[in-house]
């Protein structure tokens, strides 16, 4: 009965210690687009304190649309949303949407709408990178 227990205890660490849930990581729910929708421009940039990528997108999608699908998955993502831009004026008088996590923004911006849904868009990701700021800190 003790070895069972022993086992058993060895299984559940096993599973805890070396087989985490795979999350998926942001780079990976980005791929995910709402319906209609097709990446046009993807870049790169920032230096070393700050990782800066954006991602262009042009939608067949209304802008509701679009921005409902991005708020589902952003707080699936356990992101929380910003004040936008802009402030205290209803979703469609903004163009500029922000969600944000420890060390990471997300700034979602509408280029050009129209009423048919023909929409492009802008998805820019902020990271960075704590211990890179750090050393750039003046040091007393």
């Amino acid at each position: 009965m003790r070895l069972i227990r022993i086992i058993v205890y060895a299984l559940i660490f096993f599973f805890v210690v070396y087989c985490p849930a795979q999350e998926q990581t942001l780079e990976e729910r980005l791929k995910l687009l709402p319906q209609g929708t097709e990446l046009i421009e993807h870049k790169t940039g920032g230096n070393e304190a700050m990782a800066i990528t954006k991602h262009k997108y042009y939608s067949e999608s209304m802008k509701g649309e679009i921005l409902k699908f991005y708020r589902q998955m952003f707080v699936a993502s356990e992101f929380e949303e910003m004040e936008g831009v802009p402030a205290g004026q209803p979703d469609e008088n903004r163009q500029v949407f922000f969600f944000k996590k420890p060390n990471l923004m997300v700034m979602l911006s509408f280029f050009r709408h129209s009423e048919r849904g023909e929409t492009t868009y802008y998805l820019v990701v902020y990271r960075a990178n704590p211990s890179a700021i750090q050393q750039m800190m003046p040091r007393e």
